[in-house]
């Protein structure tokens, strides 16, 4: 299924999700238990430092393997809380927040799994060559949002930006490259796919809100 925005013509593409329910378990474990695990960085590591054998999922949902002595409590706290505080990680190239850019020398490994499932959406639209070397996970909670934004610090504005999405419903927006077009506004379910490239490549794009539907990830929850 494509969208269009006027002016953009075909480069942008919305992907109804193509995941079976065991695909979408896996890729929602891997953001919640892993992505976010050192070396990578998080907006969480100015904050507070982890040591590099502890992992956030653990540590905030099973404390009770921790050591429970008093003078500790305040810190077991602290650590349950963090889960919940988890807004983004970076993968391979680690993005700066402040002068936003990447810098060669600030580069992880990009993970294998996902960097074959984005040569797959690549491929499906054209993009035979590409070569996924970053990526920023978003954590949504029900009241977030993502302010309109282009995405134009990657080194190869040619190669697609592609947007895979999980968990609660959403509305994405897609403007134009400037502020004066308005946009589509799209609906965006558990397993689709954002692909924007050529003219949409550097177009505004926002979410400006999450949709809670009750029960609506309860297919999913199973092996979490």
């Amino acid at each position: 299924m494509q969208k269009h925005v006027a002016g953009l013509q075909m480069s942008f593409v919305y992907i109804r999700n193509p995941f079976l329910n065991c695909g979408q378990r896996y890729w929602i474990k891997r953001c919640l238990t892993d992505f976010h695990a050192c070396p990578n960085n998080t907006n969480l590591k100015s904050q507070f430092s982890l040591a590099e054998d502890e992992n956030l999922w653990d540590i905030s949902h099973y404390c009770q393997c921790y050591d429970a002595l008093k003078s500790k409590d305040a810190m077991q706290n602290i650590k349950k809380d963090l889960m919940d505080k988890l807004r983004w990680t970076t993968l391979g190239y680690q993005y700066d927040w402040t002068t936003k850019e990447y810098y060669p020398d600030k580069k992880n490994d990009f993970p294998e799994d996902l960097a074959d499932l984005s040569k797959l959406f690549a491929a499906a639209v054209g993009f035979f060559s590409y070569s996924p070397e970053a990526a920023i996970i978003n954590y949504y909670k029900l009241d977030s949002t993502l302010s309109g934004h282009t995405d134009h610090s990657e080194y190869d504005l040619a190669a697609p930006l592609i947007s895979i999405s999980f968990g609660q419903k959403a509305i994405f927006l897609l403007g134009g490259q400037t502020l004066s077009t308005a946009p589509v506004a799209i609906y965006i379910e558990s397993g689709d796919i954002c692909i924007m490239s050529a003219e949409s490549r550097l177009a505004y794009h926002a979410v400006p809100r999450i949709i809670y539907e009750k029960n609506s990830c309860h297919n999913l929850l199973e092996g979490l």
